[in-house]
């Protein structure tokens, strides 16, 4: 199946939609235009030996994403978009990138993802970096917001002040409303076909949205209170697992090798 071909035909014209619900907010929504931008959108994507094994995605919670930014996505051009989901599929191009250039603290993000990934193939990646190269790279990666949260944008500094200083927030909220399409799993679903979603935040207020229109069916057997809730879509004979931020696990007092494991147990 050409992953690469479906993603281009659904993801561009949700690209197209939303370009055109949200563009003179993104003008009007500076306060004072600066040499700097906010981070482009995350739309889902996978690495290059995605569905030569198990199909796995993996969903985070937004990205500090530095590869693209968000006036880009306003250049209407037909090639110009295609190059936007283009440059949005650079990073990462396989695992050994994110291991190279991610924190090692095994309860950062990417730390565990790879921690994930190498127990879910059964490959022991991450203590020789030994491994069946198709196995360890067969995974997408997607956030929960494709846009960043508000505390996000705190943290990226331009001449000393933070970036929502030059920006209006209740348009920029606007605008990160209407980015919530490119995360829905009903696009996702037929375009991918995962096995597996791993969905590494656990907001109560998410679920409604990102689930629309899917039928899905809570396993309540398979799931553990307050660690790990468990969900069947059988129309794609999917699996989605709900769990911490990998972060949160510490402030829960939970060890991610638990979790793991937990997961593992359940595939």
């Amino acid at each position: 199946m050409n992953y690469a071909e479906n993603e281009t035909i659904v993801y561009q014209r949700l690209l197209n939609a939303f370009c055109d619900k949200t563009e003179s907010q993104y003008w009007r929504m500076w306060k004072y235009k600066v040499n700097n931008d906010l981070s482009g959108l995350m739309i889902p994507h996978t690495l290059p030996d995605y569905g030569k094994s198990v199909k796995i995605f993996y969903y985070g919670q937004d990205t500090l994403n530095n590869w693209t930014s968000l006036e880009s996505v306003y250049k209407k051009d037909e090639n110009d978009q295609l190059n936007y989901l283009s440059e949005n599929n650079k990073w990462p191009e396989n695992v050994d990138q994110i291991y190279k250039e991610t924190d090692k603290n095994p309860y950062h993000y990417w730390r565990f993802v790879l921690n994930l990934q190498s127990k879910i193939q059964n490959i022991n990646y991450m203590d020789n970096r030994e491994y069946e190269y198709e196995k360890m790279n067969s995974f997408g990666l997607g956030n929960v917001f494709p846009l960043e949260l508000v505390s996000t944008i705190k943290k990226d500094i331009w001449r000393t002040r933070s970036m929502k200083a030059y920006i209006d927030l209740s348009i920029y909220n606007e605008i990160f409303e209407n980015a919530k399409e490119f995360s829905k799993l009903k696009y996702l679903l037929p375009v991918y076909q995962p096995e597996y979603i791993v969905i590494l935040v656990w907001r109560d207020d998410i679920e409604d949205w990102l689930s629309e229109e899917i039928n899905y069916e809570f396993m309540e057997k398979e799931s553990i209170n307050k660690k790990i809730s468990v969900y069947n879509i059988e129309k794609y004979g999917t699996k989605v697992f709900w769990i911490y931020h990998p972060q949160a696990l510490i402030r829960k007092k939970i060890k991610y090798q638990e979790v793991i494991k937990a997961i593992c147990n359940r595939l």
